[in-house]
C-alpha cells in the first residue's frame, strides 16, 4: 500500500519518494518505488545514518510513517508528518509532537485489542484514499 501512496503522490505531484529503514528492509524499499521513475525515487533503507536520515527529514515537504522512531525525529526537525498507527497506540501518547500533524488509526474494530492479529486488522482498515486524502489536505496548506 505504501507503493500505491508513492505511486499517487509522484503521479499528481510529481513528488521525489525517499524510503526509509534499516538495512532488513531494503527489499521492502526497492518494492515500494518498483515502477516509480528512477529520478523521483530513492531506496534510502540501510543507507543513511541518524544525523542525515534527521537533515532528509528537515528537507521533506511531508512524511508519512507507521508508529516508529522516524516519525518521532521528522516531527523534532519540523517535517509535518501522517502518521500510520494501531489500535493499541494510545490516542495522543505516542502521536509526533508539534502542531500540524495527522495520525490515523481505527480504534472501533470488534476484536482483542492485545492480539497480533487485532493489531494487523487495524493497520489494514487505514485505506491508502484516506492516507492521500491527508496528504493533499497538508501539502495543499503548505502552497
Amino acid at each position: 500500500r505504501y507503493r500505491g501512496l508513492a505511486e499517487h503522490l509522484n503521479k499528481k505531484y510529481q513528488a521525489n519518494i525517499v524510503v526509509l529503514g534499516g538495512q532488513h528492509e531494503i527489499s521492502l524499499g526497492n518494492e515500494v518505488i518498483s515502477g516509480l521513475p528512477s529520478n523521483h525515487c530513492f531506496n534510502a533503507c540501510g543507507v543513511l545514518t541518524l544525523l542525515e536520515t534527521a537533515e532528509l527529514l528537515r528537507q521533506a515537504s511531508l512524511l508519512i510513517a507507521n508508529s516508529t522512531g522516524t516519525i518521532h525525529l521528522g516531527a523534532a526537525v519540523g517535517v509535518p508528518c501522517v502518521g500510520l498507527y494501531t489500535i493499541r497506540d494510545i490516542p495522543g501518547k505516542w502521536s509526533p509532537y508539534g502542531m500540524g500533524h495527522r495520525v490515523l488509526y481505527h480504534l472501533n474494530l470488534s476484536c482483542n485489542y492485545k492480539s497480533e492479529a487485532c493489531i494487523n486488522k487495524s493497520i489494514d482498515a487505514i485505506t491508502v484514499d484516506e492516507v492521500c486524502r491527508q496528504c493533499e489536505e497538508m501539502l495543499s496548506k503548505k502552497s
